[in-house]
C-alpha cells in the first residue's frame, strides 16, 4: 500500500494535470483562463485524482453537485472519509445549474477525531486552498448539503506526523473555533464578551454577529504553546484548526 503524499500547497502553473488538453495538458474539465482549469473546484479535483493515479479516470466533467449521483463512473461511495476521496456537496437540486453548482474537494488528511483537511479550488476565487471540515457538523459547507465521498480506486495509507506548533501569528481555518480558559477541552469555553477588543472587531467584520468563538479568518498571536494548544490574548485555542501566517 502506497504512502499518501498530501498536497498542502498550490500545484505549479506547468503541472499538466491542471492544464486543459487544448493547451497541451491532461485536464478535460472546462478551461478557465489561459489554458488552466483553475480556479475551479471540478478542474482541481479532476486534476488531483489524475495526479494521484498517474492516468486519466472516469470522474464527471460536469458541475460539482452532479459528481456524487454519477455512479456510472464506477467508483465506490460512502459517508465515511478516506484519504484521496472526493467530498461532494450540492447547492440546490442536482442536474439543475440554475440553483447552484455545488462544490467538490479532495481529502488530504483525516484527523483522529474524524475531522478532515481538504485541498480545493474555488471558481471565481482561490486557485488553491486547504480547509478543515468537521465531523461534528457532518462536514458542513455554508449553505450547501453534504452528499458523501467518492473513493479512489486504489488504496493509500496516511503518514501521520505529529505537528510541532510554535509561537507566532495564526489564522483560523474553520467556521467557528472555541476559545477556552485553559489548554484543553476540559476547560470552559469563553464568550464573546470575554474576548479582546481586537478579536471582537475581527469577529464582527468576518461574520456580522457576536460569535462565541474565533470565526474563520480571524488572526491572532500565540504567546505560549502546550502540545496542540496555543495561548492567545483572549484565551486558549486548538491550533489544529488554524494555519500559521
Amino acid at each position: 500500500m502506497a504512502i499518501y503524499k498530501a498536497r498542502t500547497s498550490a500545484p505549479g502553473t506547468t503541472n499538466k494535470n491542471y492544464i486543459h488538453v487544448s493547451a497541451g495538458g491532461h485536464n478535460r474539465c472546462i478551461e478557465i483562463e489561459k489554458g488552466s482549469c483553475l480556479p475551479n473546484c471540478v478542474g482541481y479535483a479532476w486534476g488531483r485524482w489524475r495526479e494521484l493515479l498517474g492516468k486519466n479516470h472516469n470522474l464527471s466533467l460536469g458541475n460539482a453537485e452532479n459528481w456524487y449521483p454519477n455512479t456510472a463512473d464506477g467508483y465506490k461511495r460512502g459517508k465515511t472519509p478516506k484519504i484521496g476521496a472526493v467530498i461532494c456537496w450540492r447547492k440546490g437540486q442536482t442536474y439543475n445549474e440554475n440553483d447552484g453548482a455545488g462544490h467538490v474537494a479532495v481529502v488530504e488528511q483525516i484527523r483522529s477525531n474524524g475531522d478532515i483537511v481538504t485541498s480545493e479550488s474555488v471558481y471565481g476565487g482561490a486557485r488553491f486552498r486547504t480547509r478543515v471540515y468537521t465531523k461534528a457538523s457532518c462536514y458542513k459547507l455554508n449553505n450547501h448539503v453534504f452528499q458523501g465521498f467518492i473513493y479512489l480506486p486504489v488504496s493509500f495509507t496516511q503518514q501521520d506526523k505529529k505537528t510541532e506548533y510554535k509561537t507566532g501569528d495564526y489564522k483560523v481555518n474553520t467556521d467557528v473555533l472555541n476559545v477556552r480558559a485553559g489548554a484543553g477541552t476540559s476547560y470552559r469555553v469563553k464568550t464573546y464578551k470575554e474576548f479582546t477588543r481586537n478579536a471582537q472587531l475581527q469577529i464582527i467584520e468576518k461574520c456580522g454577529y457576536r460569535a462565541n468563538g474565533y470565526v474563520k479568518g480571524v488572526e491572532f498571536t500565540v504567546h505560549e504553546v502546550k502540545g496542540n494548544w496555543g495561548r492567545t490574548p483572549s484565551g486558549w485555542v486548538c491550533l489544529d484548526y488554524c494555519v500559521k501566517i
